[in-house]
């Protein structure tokens, strides 16, 4: 716990910084790097019991929480965004936040009142002392007062949909604008939240893209329907992108091949069949481009009707894809049609690239070069597509070594135990073998027969045990050693490829991140000491430093897209070399002489060394 406590200070300090936050890792530690202390759904559920068990204070704090945290998420660790972002979308899909029929409450509005009146009563009490109007004597009868209008403001809210209760709430009793903000946070829908605290258009797609994994694209699509701003960054409408259906009757030669391999498919021929049918027919007479979109076209359309039928056809016809593409470049051909039959499900293609990995149809390496293709760099900054993709195979090639390694060490162990038992059986073998018996009253060296070929076996049986043990080991070692070589190539491709992309794309002259924040501050205008309160338009009786649901609220973006895209590579870099910094470092020695070189950007060293908790004048 206290090496995680003091590898936590990274996200701790990024969220504090002068930025009024207040919140550390500390108070917060699904946000804790390189690894909270439990998995990230424990919080999940410990959150929503804390606002069942606690529903007159609790959601408001969760509510002040989110906001807060989402103003400053760019000032967060790229680990601690995705954990975030996937945190508010999983309790929102817990939560059940939608709109009911087209009226503006949630379903969990029943918090609001009392929260609303708890957050009155400690801010009429905290407003009263620091003024010296009220004595603790007559804090009480403040407090109440406040607590009345309060709840007044809230049943006004409820009633009209709008915060015309609050703005008379607030010419009464000027100590509820202290807690109207927050109000406006409980009492709207998450999704609507989310534009009236400024949340920046790749967190907001995030989330929606990820509640859609969790719930029903119309459901978010009907909570989000106020929200223009928000309907704009929710994801496509998911389902399959096949490009070889016939349309308007007419048949291409690519469509007649697809339906062909769709008969075969259904009359349930052989793979050999297959095979021989594209070797003759398809790929002598219409190139491998061709080939390739019919064959994973048609048979992904085949598989997409759930994950299981994806899983089926991978498995049975994995031999045909192998076929079709058995190198690296023919592979990144076939990611990147992977991708283009899922491009309006970010979550099948992740799903069907990963298993394609697991089942050896495509390397890592490829998966690598794929993310890091022209088309994919662009999106850096404004997608999680190409950052999760390569999250999967990054962290699918270094479980299979903690897995190897895991079954060395237990091998190793049943080693030992078989050994042991195969010198006992010895042993005993040994001693049966020498002991006299008495056969026919005459004395005859060894046991009884029947006893001595049964401890022979014993003994052949536990020696060729130890054997078989010894040959597995052997196999796994070398399974091991392969994965560690395919561990570094991966490890050397992944760096000299960000080092490339952010070569071509780094301001010239930069020479540390806080150099490319700077713009993103100067933009800002971030008062630290900024109030809580709202002040109200009378004309529209909307708060002034608030904005419409949907509405984009400049501020932490406010930067340049060339800055934003270099800052969000950065943090990935910093962010992939701090979780897997055990492995990095067994191949330092290679990465420093092949990558990160002098003639590296420094962003890029400065990014993977404070990764490493490495000195940068190591090097």
């Amino acid at each position: 716990m206290g090496k995680q406590r003091s590898a936590s200070s990274d996200c701790a300090g990024n969220c504090q910084t002068n930025s009024g936050c207040g919140f550390s890792t500390e108070t917060v530690p699904l946000l804790m790097l390189p690894q909270p202390p439990f998995k990230p759904v424990y919080y999940t559920l410990v959150i929503i019991d804390l606002c069942k068990a606690l529903p007159g204070a609790f959601p408001a704090v969760v509510a002040g929480a989110v906001r807060t945290l989402f103003e400053r998420i760019a000032d967060l660790d790229m680990e601690c965004r995705m954990r975030l972002i996937l945190w508010f979308s999983h309790h929102l899909k817990i939560l059940k936040n939608t709109l009911v029929e087209d009226k503006s409450i949630r379903l969990d509005y029943q918090f609001t009142i009392t929260g609303l009146i708890s957050i009155a009563a400690g801010a009429a009490a905290i407003a009263a002392l620091r003024s010296g109007a009220a004595s603790p004597r007559n804090l009480a009868a403040v407090a109440w007062r406040i607590c009345v209008a309060a709840g007044a403001a809230a049943s006004e809210a409820e009633r009209s949909g709008t915060n015309r209760g609050i703005a008379g709430a607030i010419s009464t009793y000027p100590s509820l604008r202290i807690v109207s903000s927050s109000l406006a946070i409980i009492k709207l829908p998450v999704h609507l939240a989310m534009g009236r605290v400024g949340l920046c258009p790749r967190p907001a797609k995030e989330v929606l893209e990820r509640e859609v994994r969790l719930s029903y694209w119309d459901k978010v699509k009907q909570s989000i329907e106020n929200a223009p701003g928000l309907e704009e960054l929710l994801p496509p409408k998911d389902g399959p992108n096949f490009s070889l259906g016939a349309e308007d009757g007419k048949e291409s030669n690519e469509n007649v091949l697809s339906g062909e391999l769709n008969n075969m498919v259904k009359g349930k021929a052989p793979v050999r069949e297959i095979i021989s049918w594209i070797d003759e027919s398809v790929f002598p007479n219409n190139g491998l481009e061709v080939t390739l979109r019919v064959v994973v076209q048609t048979l992904l359309n085949i598989g997409s009707k759930s994950f299981t039928h994806l899983i089926t056809v991978l498995e049975r016809y994995g031999q045909v894809f192998s076929k079709v593409c058995p190198d690296q470049d023919k592979q990144v051909m076939l990611i990147a049609e992977v991708s283009s039959f899922w491009k309006s499900n970010t979550q099948m293609t992740a799903i069907a690239i990963d298993r394609m990995m697991g089942y050896r149809l495509v390397s890592n390496l490829a998966i690598v070069r794929w993310v890091f293709s022209e088309e994919n760099v662009e999106q850096f900054h404004t997608s999680d597509r190409p950052w999760e993709i390569l999250r999967n195979a990054v962290s699918k090639t270094h479980n299979r070594i903690s897995d190897l390694r895991k079954e060395l060490l237990s091998l190793k162990k049943n080693i030992s135990s078989a050994e042991e038992a195969a010198k006992e059986a010895k042993a005993e073998l040994d001693a049966a073998e020498s002991k006299l018996t008495l056969v026919d009253g005459e004395p005859v060296l060894g046991d009884n027969p029947v006893r001595l070929n049964r401890l022979k076996s014993h003994a052949e049986k536990a020696k060729e045990e130890v054997v078989s043990l010894q040959e597995s080991l052997e196999a796994k070692e070398a399974l091991l050693a392969r994965a560690i070589e395919e561990n570094e190539a991966l490890f050397l491709l992944l760096y000299k490829s960000f080092s490339n992309v952010l070569a071509e794309r780094l301001p010239e002259g930069t020479k540390a991140l806080h150099e490319l924040k700077s713009a993103q501050a100067d933009g800002m205008a971030v008062d630290p000491e900024e109030p809580s309160s709202m002040e109200v338009d009378n004309e529209n009786e909307r708060p002034q430093n608030s904005q419409s649901n949907g509405e984009k609220k400049s501020g932490a973006y406010n930067v340049g897209e060339k800055e934003q895209w270099c800052i969000t590579t950065l943090g990935y870099v910093k962010a992939f070399s701090r979780q897997y910094a055990a492995e990095i470092w067994s191949h330092i020695e290679k990465l420093d002489a092949e990558v990160l070189t002098e003639d590296a950007p420094l962003p890029l060293r400065s990014a993977v060394y404070s990764g490493l908790r490495r000195p940068i004048n190591e090097a």
